[in-house]
């Protein structure tokens, strides 16, 4: 029995990550299959590709003030819905969070400027 273990554990050793395809999930089926626990409710996420007019509909949804960032935090966060729209909002939503930050640097840099300047 040992000398069978030992093997398997040799032949994973050797082969690296791809010695057993099932060794590591995928993202997805960590985060929203429990790591396949089936006692565990699973949530429902649409996983069908989105279409143009769905895609059109979210890029507009930015373009409303206030309630645009509130769509998108919903659509980020939820655990229903669209897998792909979910991750477009969230790289969307740290894309915006970081040109913020760029933006307050530089008012902050400029407003000193200006300040120290008169």
């Amino acid at each position: 029995m040992d000398e069978n273990n030992n093997m398997q554990t040799n032949q994973d050793n050797q082969g690296g990550y791809q010695s057993n395809p099932n060794r590591y999930q995928d993202n997805f089926d960590y985060n929203y299959n429990n790591g396949g626990n089936p006692s565990v409710p699973q949530p429902t996420m649409d996983t069908s590709p989105m279409s143009m007019g769905d895609w059109v509909l979210t890029i507009l949804a930015s373009f409303i003030p206030c309630a645009g960032i509130i769509l998108y935090l919903v659509w980020a966060f939820s655990k229903n819905g669209n897998v792909n729209r979910r991750n477009y909002c969230r790289a969307n939503l740290a894309i915006m969070a970081v040109i913020l930050v760029v933006y307050i640097v530089f008012a902050a840099i400029f407003g000193a400027a200006i300040v120290s300047g008169m």
